[in-house]
């Protein structure tokens, strides 16, 4: 999976998620962060993260899960979703981007 590497505010970020207008008509997804969490940043290009500290940009959101409206009794609604993959593991950074795990009414 890759990262769309655009900002929430981004004019194909805005599109996907109905804040400006989309040339598919009533295609519409949640990005499950901005669901959940509409008041945090959820970077997940973050300088704390040795591969990023060396490209000197700043913290931001590039990665995202997006679903679509809920189905019948509510299955696909977005229960969780977090920042993941933070840390080193054996003292190797997994990756120069967090990772973002949603969980999903089933």
């Amino acid at each position: 999976m890759r990262g769309f590497y655009a900002d929430p505010q981004s004019e194909e970020i805005r599109m996907l998620t109905g804040l400006t207008t989309c040339p598919t008509k009533n295609l519409v997804f949640h990005d499950a962060w901005a669901f959940l969490h509409p008041a945090k940043n959820g970077n997940t290009w973050d300088n704390n993260n040795p591969y990023v500290v060396e490209e000197f940009e700043p913290d931001r959101r590039l990665d995202y899960v997006f679903t679509g409206l809920p189905r019948a009794r509510g299955a696909g609604h977005i229960t969780s979703c977090e920042v993941v993959a933070t840390a080193p593991i054996d003292g190797v950074q997994p990756s120069d981007h967090y990772g973002v795990l949603v969980g999903l009414r089933y």
